[in-house]
């Protein structure tokens, strides 16, 4: 994907996004603040979660076309699946500006689980480092909660929730909806999203998106509803494919690394 498809498709996304309904239009306002802090000598890390299938990735691929279409880079080699590359990302980051990067299914790296690992570690000290070089990070994962407590709270500051799907037969009238949250700037809270205040909700059985999106609504950290359209199907299938390649490489190496030890 070069430059000049990725800039057509940027202004495709652009036209339907704008004339969309208005969660749409609210999802391209959350885009051009996420510009805004990049111009004023900030990052911005924003945790794209939901379930599997739900668009995580075409997400954090068509914010990242329509942020090169306003002025940040971007190209389809800043996006990263599973452990692929990672490593040698985090050095390449410290040499970018204004950049868009895409870490897809990262979840050995964050997860609270792995939380005493070299490479997470890495991440946290290079986000921390590199918050002044302007670059915008969207770090997909299933579950926000799971994502250790010091990236949560130090290094995210946005958390996008999707929570439904369209299921409509025809590509190009999908889209799905997802909610913003915004992380409490009191220097003194412990729980900057305020999940303990949801504690009552915990246990509560959830079936149904509105259910799910009524819970979401009640946290003091939510901002707002938006939605975008699903990404465009030659788009989609290519991006597939370059996702199956690095998996199918990730595995490889774990294989490998497995038979070294041994």
């Amino acid at each position: 994907m070069n430059d000049d498809s990725l800039d057509s498709w940027g202004e495709r996304i652009f036209q339907k996004v704008i004339t969309g309904n208005y969660g749409m239009r609210l999802y391209y306002r959350f885009l051009e603040g996420l510009h805004q802090r990049t111009t004023q000598n900030k990052d911005a890390v924003v945790a794209v979660c939901g379930e599997r299938g739900l668009g995580k990735s075409s997400f954090a691929i068509l914010s990242s076309i329509l942020l090169r279409r306003i002025g940040l880079s971007y190209s389809f080699s800043n996006n990263f699946y599973g452990s692929e590359k990672t490593k040698e990302v985090l050095t390449e980051i410290v040499n970018s500006e204004k950049t868009v990067y895409n870490f897809d299914e990262v979840i050995n790296y964050g997860y609270s689980r792995n939380a005493t690992t070299r490479i997470n570690k890495r991440f946290a000290n290079i986000f921390t480092m590199a918050r002044k070089l302007n670059n915008v990070y969207f770090y997909c994962i299933p579950k926000f909660r799971k994502l250790d407590s010091d990236l949560r709270n130090d290094i995210v500051h946005y958390w996008i929730e999707i929570f439904w799907q369209s299921n409509t037969k025809d590509h190009h009238k999908k889209y799905a909806h997802a909610v913003i949250f915004r992380k409490d700037k009191n220097p003194i809270s412990l729980d900057p999203w305020g999940f303990e205040e949801m504690r009552a909700y915990k246990y509560k059985k959830v079936f149904t998106h509105e259910a799910q999106q009524r819970i979401l609504k009640k946290m003091r950290s939510y901002v707002c509803t938006i939605s975008f359209p699903a990404l465009p199907l030659k788009l989609e299938e290519e991006y597939e494919q370059l996702s199956k390649d690095a998996l199918r490489k990730t595995m490889s190496s774990i294989k490998e690394e497995k038979t070294n030890i041994y």
